[in-house]
């Protein structure tokens, strides 16, 4: 997907701005050997990436509110503004409740077919739920017992989101978990900074060469955060040295600041090299 460059410029509304970081660092697809054939894996990347730029463009038909846009600079924190942030986190709650839906089907359904089937026993889909549902391009079919969910622009991915559903990890934040569902990030599959923010950045070809340099250098690389609240699309590079002394890099996109993308150095010692 190609999205129009919003780092540091102004919104629409306030949903438009958070819901933009979903879209925009939407990760390039990378398949893991997780005994799920490529099509499957493929046709699920590509469903998710369908899903964040409809919900972007129309943010109305799924029930977002409409605020004014706003944000907060980078050296400002939340209690600067506490009525921003409260609205903020609104927006991103009704956000990770709809992709909890996705991920709460797929724990109960099972594939048949290229179909998503759920016992009505294990779960009953409301109205509400099901008209979210066909938004996205999901057909629902319902019957007595089960209601059977199928998708004729991707009918392999299930396997995939079956596969993601039972990989959610209950103990983790809610929104660690929503990031994880829609980046798939579960077994061996990691991104780099590039993966996420190749097509917004003016030469992804210098980040390239930055990671690169990074890695040839023993620096190893995760998604997410050490307190495991990791909300945006994120990657540290990081490397450890004698006496607990570490350097990093972190690589983010935060909705909440004007300039939203993010790259934070830590060197050790570097006290020392300012003092000397």
């Amino acid at each position: 997907m190609k999205l129009e460059n919003k780092i540091g410029q102004t919104f629409d509304s306030l949903v438009k701005r958070i819901l933009y970081s979903y879209i925009a660092t939407y990760p390039a697809f990378k398949p893991v050997n997780n005994g799920i054939n490529y099509e499957s894996q493929k046709q699920m990347h590509d469903f998710i990436s369908d899903t964040l730029l409809l919900i972007y463009e129309h943010p109305d038909l799924l029930g977002f509110s409409d605020e004014p846009d706003a944000y907060y600079e980078y050296w400002e924190l939340n209690n600067s503004n506490p009525s921003l942030i409260k609205s903020m986190e609104k927006i991103e709650r009704k956000f990770t409740d709809l992709i909890e839906i996705l991920i709460k089907l797929g724990q109960l359904g099972e594939v048949k077919e290229n179909k998503l089937i759920i016992p009505k026993k294990n779960y009953s889909l409301t109205k509400p739920i099901k008209s979210k549902l066909e938004l996205l391009g999901i057909i629902c079919e319902q019957s007595k017992d089960q209601s059977a969910l199928s998708i004729e622009k991707y009918p392999d991915l299930f396997l995939t989101w079956k596969a993601y559903s039972e990989s959610d990890d209950l103990n983790a934040p809610k929104i660690s978990r929503v990031i994880a569902f829609i980046h798939g990030r579960y077994g061996e599959r990691k991104y780099k900074a590039v993966d996420f923010f190749g097509e917004i950045i003016d030469n992804p070809n210098l980040l390239k060469k930055l990671e690169n340099y990074l890695e040839a250098n023993q620096f190893s690389y995760d998604n997410f955060d050490l307190d495991a609240k990791t909300r945006f699309s994120y990657v540290k590079w990081i490397k450890r040295y004698p006496k607990n002394e570490t350097a990093y890099l972190r690589t983010y996109f935060n909705w909440r600041k004007k300039d939203q993308m993010i790259f934070e150095f830590r060197l050790p010692q570097f006290r020392i090299m300012l003092n000397s």
